[in-house]
C-alpha cells in the first residue's frame, strides 16, 4: 500500500482544476469537474452584460476554483491509502498540467470567437478621460451603431490590429470640425463626455515637480525649455491650473482654419485640412450611388479599395477589374471615429472612414483598472 499527499492534490487542483481528484483516484469526478471548469468560463462571457452581472460570475468561478482545491484535498485525506495504478506517475501529472497549459494560451481566442462578450485592455491615452491606460474594460459583438457610443473595431489599415474609439459620425452624415468642436449635419453634438485637448502651459519659467502633475489626474505632458510645456488635458484640468502660483498663461494650441497637415485624410486637402478645421464630408452608407469627379475622388477612392479586389486610380481615371467606372455604388456602411483625447489620437481624421464589417463591438463597463474609483464604470 502506498499513500498519497494531500498538499499534492492542492498543487494539482491549483493548476489543472479536478486534476486533485483525478490524484485521489476520482477520475471520473476529475474529468467531470474539468469539464465544469470550461462551461463556467464560456458562460460567463454570454450573461457579463452588465459589471454587477460580471462580478457574479467572478464569484462563482472563484467559489468552483476553492471547491476544487477543498474537495481534492479532502478525498486524498480521506483515501489516502491505495494501490498504485499504472497511470500513477509523477510525470503524467506533469504532462496533464503542461497540456492544459498548452491549451489555456489558446483559450482565451476560441472564447472570444464564440461568446458575444470580449475582453480588452487600453495601452494608449487616446480615450483618455474615458479610457486611460491600464483600464482592462468589456464590450459586446454588436453592429447597431449609434452616435456616440464607444466602438472596438480592426484598424482599417491592417484588419488584424484592435482599435478603441468614439463614433461621432454615422452612415449617411455630413460632418465637420470647426475649432476643434465637431459638426454633424449642421448641429453640434450633444450629450457628449469631456474631452482632452493640447494645452500650451508656460509657468513663471521654473519647471513643474512631476508629482504636481499626478496630483492634478495629468499624465500626458511634454516638457519643452524655458517652462514650457505640451499638456493634454480637459478644459476643467486647464482652468484648475490657472489659479497655480508658478502658472504664468494656458492657452488651447490648435491649428489655424487653412494650415495643412501632410498627415490628414485625404491626402488631397493635406494643404488646407488639419485636426482642428476639418471637411465638410459626406459619410457613405450601403446603397449610396457616389458620382466621382476629380475633387472627391480621394476622399471615396478607399471605399472603392476596401470593397473590390481589382482597383486602379490613376487621377480622375478609376477602373474596376479592368472596366472604367464615372459613378460607384456604395456596398457597405461607414463611420466617422474620433479619440476623446483629441490632440493625441490615430483616427478617422488620418486614415478615413471605419467600415462596418471591421467593427467588433460596443463598450460596456471597465471591469479592472489601476485606480480603484475607475473599477465598475460604465462606459458612455
Amino acid at each position: 500500500m502506498n499513500t498519497k499527499k494531500g498538499w499534492k492534490a492542492l498543487v494539482l487542483s491549483f493548476f489543472v482544476p479536478g486534476l486533485g481528484q483525478v490524484y485521489a483516484r476520482q477520475f471520473k469526478k476529475g474529468i467531470l469537474l474539468y469539464i465544469l471548469f470550461f462551461l463556467i468560463v464560456f458562460g460567463s462571457r454570454f450573461i457579463s452584460y452588465t459589471f454587477s452581472i460580471y462580478i457574479v460570475a467572478v464569484f462563482i468561478a472563484i467559489s468552483y476554483l476553492l471547491y476544487n482545491l477543498v474537495g481534492g484535498y479532502k478525498s486524498v485525506r480521506k483515501w489516502k491509502d491505495y494501490e498504485p495504478k499504472k497511470y500513477d506517475k509523477w510525470y503524467f501529472y506533469v504532462l496533464i498540467v503542461f497540456i492544459h497549459m498548452s491549451f489555456f494560451n489558446f483559450l482565451p481566442r476560441i472564447i472570444n470567437e464564440l461568446t458575444p462578450i470580449n475582453l480588452a485592455m487600453i495601452p494608449t491615452p487616446s480615450m483618455d478621460p474615458t479610457l486611460q491606460v491600464g483600464d482592462f474594460l468589456a464590450f459586446k459583438k454588436e453592429k447597431n451603431i449609434k452616435r456616440g457610443e464607444v466602438l472596438v473595431f480592426k484598424y482599417p489599415k491592417d484588419f488584424k490590429t484592435i482599435y478603441i474609439k468614439r463614433c461621432v459620425g454615422l452612415s449617411g452624415d455630413s460632418l465637420q470640425i470647426i475649432n476643434s468642436h465637431v459638426f454633424v449635419n449642421g448641429d453640434t453634438l450633444q450629450n457628449m463626455p469631456e474631452f482632452k485637448f493640447r494645452f500650451l502651459v508656460s509657468t513663471n519659467g521654473e519647471s513643474i515637480d512631476p508629482s504636481f502633475f499626478e496630483e492634478q489626474s495629468i499624465n500626458d505632458y511634454f516638457e519643452l525649455r524655458g517652462g514650457k510645456y505640451y499638456v493634454q488635458m480637459t478644459l476643467n484640468q486647464a482652468e484648475k491650473l490657472r489659479h497655480i502660483g508658478l502658472i504664468e498663461d494656458i492657452k488651447i494650441d490648435l491649428m489655424q482654419k487653412g494650415e495643412g497637415d501632410r498627415m490628414i485624410f485625404p491626402e488631397i486637402y493635406k494643404d488646407t485640412w488639419n485636426a482642428d478645421y476639418y471637411g465638410s464630408i459626406y459619410i457613405p452608407k450601403s446603397g449610396d450611388i457616389i458620382k466621382l469627379t476629380r475633387e472627391n475622388i480621394g476622399l471615396y477612392s478607399k471605399v472603392i479599395e476596401y470593397e473590390n479586389e481589382s482597383v486602379i486610380i490613376e487621377d480622375s481615371v478609376v477602373l474596376i477589374d479592368g472596366k472604367q467606372v464615372s459613378e460607384y455604388k456604395v456596398k457597405d456602411n461607414y463611420y466617422f471615429v474620433l479619440g476623446d483625447s483629441r490632440h493625441n489620437s490615430e483616427d478617422s481624421r488620418y486614415w478615413g472612414f471605419l467600415p462596418e464589417k471591421l467593427i467588433v463591438g460596443k463598450v460596456m463597463y471597465i471591469y479592472w483598472s489601476k485606480k480603484f474609483d475607475r473599477i465598475g464604470k460604465e462606459i458612455i
